[in-house]
């Protein structure tokens, strides 16, 4: 008939077929002549009625590796499990503790170790009084090492004395020197911050955890309950607000915007300064601690002043007193402060 397309017929077998050819026969070749087919016929209607070799699995799967399917609820109690049991912050932005005598505080930072014009045996001699004298209590403020590293910036890596490696065993060293008793905490500088950078290493995480002090973070408050009196003493690094006319601005701003404290620390700027300012009704003491560095390029390039290098600390007084400032006294020097008490 015109118009009619001839051509081969269309074979197609069924599952039955195919199903109890494969059984009566060992090889495939033979289950397609049983059939009167050609080979590739064969395969193909195996494919096409999904009768391939199917992998049977003899290892149990683990459920971390394989793509998630949840419900709504499965999905709620995961992310309850990642949830559970973790702070929602770096380090503790609060600790408390207790001492039944009146104690000296000294914030320690910026020893920079490493560095060409660090002051390493003025370090030494520092950390050595600290550990002589019972009632003296440390917090280290960060930039303990020097750290200049492939991810640092400007050319400081080219002016420290000792490696990276080393610089890190030294301060290791000096926390376990001193220990847990007389460190009560540990904050993270912008040089160690460097090293979290290169590889997410929290060293000053590693060394709060070393002699099983607490790890502060970047910055935090400890309650200090000292005799009869109760000092809130605020810990930071380097203060979100700056003034080269006001050294203590970021601090005193801190203070008055977001957290309250009596006594606040900071370090970074290299420069020692000290303020008494009078917020919402109280006293309120800050301090910019000296760093044991001079100056390097950096600081000479940008003309910054030398500054001197101090070991500024506070006697917290535990006998009652009011109002509460006046137990905060501050000195200097360590060796002054030490003569009385």
């Amino acid at each position: 008939m015109s118009g009619s397309k001839k051509g081969r017929r269309k074979i197609e077998l069924t599952a039955e077929e195919l199903i109890g050819a494969m059984k009566a026969n060992r090889f495939l070749k033979d289950a397609a002549r049983d059939l009167g087919v050609s080979y590739p016929v064969f395969l193909r209607e195996k494919q096409r009625l999904g009768l391939d070799a199917k992998p049977k699995e003899l290892t149990k799967r683990i459920k971390h590796f394989e793509k998630i399917e949840w419900t709504d609820e499965d999905f709620i109690q995961e992310m309850e499990k990642i949830d559970d049991g973790l702070p929602k912050t770096i380090g503790y932005n609060t600790f408390k503790y207790k001492f039944d005598e009146s104690i000296i505080l000294i914030y320690l930072a910026d020893f920079h170790i490493g560095a060409e014009t660090t002051e390493h045996k003025k370090i030494a001699e520092t950390i050595k009084k600290c550990k002589e004298y019972s009632n003296v209590k440390v917090i280290f403020g960060g930039d303990l090492i020097d750290n200049f590293n492939t991810y640092s910036v400007g050319g400081g890596i080219h002016q420290q004395r000792i490696p990276v490696t080393r610089q890190k065993e030294i301060a290791e060293w000096i926390c376990s020197y001193l220990g847990k008793d007389k460190v009560l905490g540990v904050l993270s500088g912008c040089h160690e911050e460097w090293s979290f950078t290169s590889d997410g290493f929290d060293f000053s995480k590693y060394l709060a955890n070393k002699i099983g002090t607490v790890y502060l973070g970047k910055r935090a408050v400890l309650e200090l309950e000292i005799g009869e009196n109760i000092y809130k003493v605020y810990c930071d690094h380097n203060s979100r607000w700056w003034s080269s006319e006001n050294i203590c601005h970021g601090l005193k701003k801190t203070c008055r915007q977001h957290i309250d404290f009596d006594l606040g620390f900071g370090a970074h700027r290299h420069v020692p300064n000290a303020e008494n300012t009078f917020i919402r009704g109280k006293m309120v003491k800050t301090c910019k601690v000296s760093s044991f560095k001079r100056p390097d390029r950096y600081i000479e390039r940008i003309k910054t002043p030398e500054a001197p290098i101090l070991t500024q600390c506070y006697v917290l007084l535990a006998e009652k007193i009011e109002p509460t400032w006046l137990g905060i006294v501050y000195f200097e020097s360590l060796e002054h402060a030490l003569r009385f008490l």
